[in-house]
């Protein structure tokens, strides 16, 4: 996903828009950079990398929200494919009694 990110935005329509793109791809790097990081500490490390990456996933897809509507170019497939991502980060949490199931809910 992250080679996907850097690829999309090599567009010619976002040549000039070099502090978005620039901000777009320090995020999308470290989503798996956080889950990597954490994933053999304890889970307490562990869970707080997944809740930076989290954090890090919701602003790529902010940002990408914002390339959309200043651009022709259509992020929706990537939106989307960002956001799996953050709720399977959620689902991690879900099933370890992380986050209760009335946050888990209110945000599906």
């Amino acid at each position: 996903l992250v080679a996907e990110t850097i690829q999309f935005l090599k567009h010619p329509s976002l040549q000039r828009e070099y502090e978005l793109t620039n901000q777009l791809k320090r995020p999308a790097m470290s989503i798996p950079a956080n889950i990597s990081e954490g994933y053999l500490r304890t889970k307490k490390v562990f869970y707080n990398h997944l809740s930076i990456a989290i954090g890090s996933t919701n602003e790529v897809i902010t940002l990408l929200e914002i390339t959309d509507g200043i651009t022709s170019l259509s992020t929706k497939d990537l939106i989307e494919r960002y956001m799996s991502v953050s709720y399977t980060h959620l689902d991690v949490y879900k099933r370890q009694g992380i986050v209760g199931m009335s946050f888990f809910n209110s945000i599906f």
